[in-house]
């Protein structure tokens, strides 16, 4: 009914109570070769977050934990070591002991060292944070000098699993009889070999907040490595669903390490509710396992990535410019980054933790995602990177296969440099260094900057540094004076990266005007308003001595604050409203500020739970893969905006009724004279397309179109639009973008645009397929 509705609606008389805008369409280019906007947060660590082939994601290799830490001084103890400035960190004392540590900046820069102790902060009202004893002494550390602490932790193999054991028996780790060959550095072993002993371990996926997130349906194939070491040399293996069993047997053990796979088939429908269990039982026997793998068999085969098949199908569809690959990555190492999947340490850098319990892949998985999409990868460096691997680095990427780290690439699969398959390479240094989400790898601001332009000069010395690299440094969007000091530390980024997420904090809520009235005034504010974070932010730097481009990474709403009751953030979040909000905030930075480099956060999550219990459905732009493949609003917008970015965002005019309104001081946004209709129009050679939103609440608005790219003749026009402006994709399909081909179309003739709703209308071919928390990220 709905999609005849807005058939209907293209008309060539076109009775409403408003007069017509005109969209003057001009060959005055505004941004020249424009990019398709990029997803951020391609990130695997949670059961919402199923992206990969391999199911079993928990520790599937039992490895150990590398923890990586930065530290800041608040004071010396004389030459021997210093105390933090971070009370709050939950390492007890003699965490720490026999690790190592290397100071990055400040007045020892270089030094490096054991860690002889570490002593937990005996008093947070005092302020004083973890103390630390080195077993060299030199020059003393001074306050404001930076290290950073590195421990490997072995033993831990059921980290990520659930163990349980009966009548004696016993779950340890195993560092000395490992499978030949392995990438790893340790296995499981179950010993349960007298009569009455049991061992088991079980690992899950795919349930979340009473929602399915994975769906079992076609032929897969378990896959792991073992041997027998006592008893009956036997393990019982199972995965199931609650009642449902895909699979139960019990294998005989080769005393000797052997690979077994077990073949098995389902049938689940979308309707299934609980996790998935593998699980693994030794019963009167005993036995080492290692390696563990759930993989689906029967799935595509242009798919050869290590990710999901609805994972890559969700990326054709948004068909991004770059991908962005921050999956907590910041207490790994190049080499933990770049080895094999079961060879993948757990590692960890932040204060509030001292265990991990996942593995998250790697950089030449993602790389290899990267290339299959013809998409532009974007990584996020650990700040706890020393320069010999920021070398080895550059190195990995573009260096010859005969080079040390470029036989490493090839010894994965691929000889040629990663710069041969990309025209763009981006490198970010930390991800969010401003966050005190993220103590353990944060830095000050003009500290950060320094390490950035140090790092980064390490990079561009090296004999196999490209003009492909794009080096970047993030900064707080809602900070332009501390994004400034960033930036005038350094002298060898390219970018600066920010993060301007929306409606941060909702307090007034009683009506739909008044969240959506903000939303949309907030997506021009940001970029034209004269105290708009995003106008004040590339206004500064770009009255610097060396003003560099910005670098969207992260944007979607972020409301994590605010007195929004549950109903309300249940409607409001993940609503058409919302992500026709982000699209055009994305938009207007483009035009505004020449922002060619955005980033949708991001790829999956389904909720965020906040300080104050509620629960708010972002920041996901899906709702799930392979169980309803429903996309959220924010999806659908973005992605219709990809569909016209090409070529050059040349100059649109609008005359004419042109309604605005002026937006009163709520939920912290005020501006005045917002355009209810906006445009933005694309020209890349015979091919035209304009983007035009009607940002009413309540009317539909006409448009007519002049210029000498606006769109006539054969024209396709796609929307996204709905009956009500907080309708979602959550429950039902209720959001779409629909299409329409126009044979004869007359530019002159008004078209009627539905109220909250956005048009492409497109001449030439169109493609419509193609190959991201509790600190506020940016609040004005």
């Amino acid at each position: 009914m709905r999609k005849n509705l807005i058939v209907m609606l293209v008309v060539s008389v076109v009775v409403s109570a408003h007069a017509a805008t005109n969209i003057d369409i001009s060959n005055s280019v505004v941004v020249a070769g424009v990019k398709r906007f990029g997803i951020s947060g391609i990130s695997h660590f949670y059961y919402d977050r199923v992206l990969l082939k391999n199911l079993a994601w928990h520790n599937a290799g039992f490895e150990g934990l590398l923890f990586q830490s930065v530290m800041r001084c608040d004071s010396a103890l004389s030459s021997t070591g210093c105390v933090d400035t971070n009370p709050y960190a939950a390492w007890p004392t003699g965490f720490w002991n026999g690790a190592t540590y290397e100071f990055l900046l400040g007045t020892v820069k270089g030094r490096s060292g054991t860690i002889v102790s570490s002593t937990a902060p005996v008093s947070r009202a005092a302020g004083f944070g973890t103390t630390w004893i080195f077993a060299d002494s030199a020059t003393a550390p001074a306050q404001g000098d930076y290290f950073i602490a590195r421990k490997y932790f072995p033993g831990g193999a059921e980290t990520g699993w659930n163990p349980a054991v009966t009548g004696g028996a016993t779950i340890t780790t195993e560092t000395a009889d490992l499978p030949p060959n392995t990438d790893g550095r340790q296995c499981i072993r179950l010993t349960a070999s007298s009569t009455g002993q049991t061992a088991n371990i079980n690992t899950a996926f795919g349930w979340f907040a009473n929602q399915t997130f994975a769906v079992m349906n076609g032929a897969y194939r378990l896959s792991f490595k073992a041997k027998g070491t006592g008893g009956s040399n036997s393990i019982n293996v199972v995965v199931a669903r609650g009642n449902t069993i895909f699979t139960n047997q019990t294998i005989a053990l080769s005393s000797s390490w052997s690979t077994y796979n077990v073949d098995l088939t389902a049938a689940e429908t979308s309707a299934v509710t609980g996790f998935v269990v593998i699980r693994f039982m030794a019963a009167g026997s005993s036995a080492l396992l290692d390696d563990v793998s759930l993989e689906q068999t029967n799935g595509d085969p242009t798919n050869t990535t290590s990710f999901r098949d609805p994972v890559v199908a969700a990326l054709r569809a948004f068909n991004p410019g770059i991908l962005r690959c921050h999956n907590l990555e910041l207490g790994s190492t190049l080499d933990d980054m770049i080895a094999a999947p079961f060879g993948r340490m757990r590692t960890e850098f932040h204060a509030s933790t001292t265990d991990k319990g996942t593995n998250q892949y790697g950089w030449h998985e993602f790389l290899e995602l990267c290339e299959l999409l013809g998409v532009e990868p974007y990584l996020v460096l650990p700040i706890t990177f020393s320069d010999a691997e920021m070398r080895n680095l550059i190195e990995y990427l573009s260096g010859p296969s005969t080079s040390g780290y470029g036989a490493r690439r090839s010894a994965r699969g691929h000889p040629a440099p990663w710069t041969d398959s990309f025209a763009r390479i981006h490198l970010e240094y930390g991800n969010e260094a401003w966050n005190p989400v993220y103590l353990g790898a944060t830095l000050f601001a003009a500290d950060y900057g320094r390490r950035g332009n140090d790092i980064f000069a390490v990079a561009r010395q090296s004999a196999y540094y490209s003009s492909k690299f794009n080096l970047i440094l993030g900064v707080q969007a809602a900070n332009p004076f501390n994004s400034r000091v960033t930036h005038n530390a350094s002298a060898n980024h390219d970018t600066l990266a920010i993060g301007p997420y929306m409606a941060t904090r909702v307090d007034d809520f009683a009506t739909n005007e008044q969240l959506f009235g903000s939303l949309f005034a907030e997506a021009s504010f940001w970029s034209k308003a004269s105290n708009g974070p995003v106008k004040q932010t590339y206004d500064m730097i770009n009255a610097t001595t060396r003003p560099v481009p910005l670098i969207v990474y992260e944007v979607n709403l972020h409301t994590t604050q605010g007195a929004i009751t549950q109903p309300a953030l249940d409607s409001f979040a993940p609503s058409i409203g919302a992500g026709l909000a982000v699209a055009d905030h994305m938009l207007n930075m483009l035009r505004e500020q020449k922002i060619r480099d955005q980033l949708l956060f991001s790829l999956g999550g389904f909720q965020y739970q906040r300080d104050d219990g509620k629960n708010v459905l972002i920041w996901g732009t899906t709702r799930d893969f392979g169980v309803t493949d429903r996309k959220r609003p924010q999806f659908l917008a973005v992605k219709l905006a990809n569909e016209a970015l090409s070529g050059d965002l040349v100059q649109t005019t609008q005359s004419g009724d042109n309604p605005m309104w002026n937006e009163p001081l709520t939920n912290r946004i005020q501006i005045d004279n917002v355009p209810f209709i906006q445009s933005f129009a694309f020209s890349s050679g015979a091919r035209n397309a304009v983007v035009v939103f009607n940002l009413h609440r309540t009317d539909s608005l006409p448009v007519t179109f002049t210029g000498v790219n606006a769109p006539r003749g054969a024209v396709t026009m796609r929307r996204l639009a709905s009956g009500t402006i907080t309708d979602s994709n959550e429950n039902a399909e209720n959001v779409i973008i629909t299409t329409q081909q126009l044979s004869d179309f007359d530019p002159s003739q008004p078209v009627m645009l539905p109220p909250f709703s956005m048009t492409v209308f497109a001449t030439g071919e169109v493609s419509t397929t193609g190959r991201r928390r509790a600190v506020a990220h940016g609040t004005p």
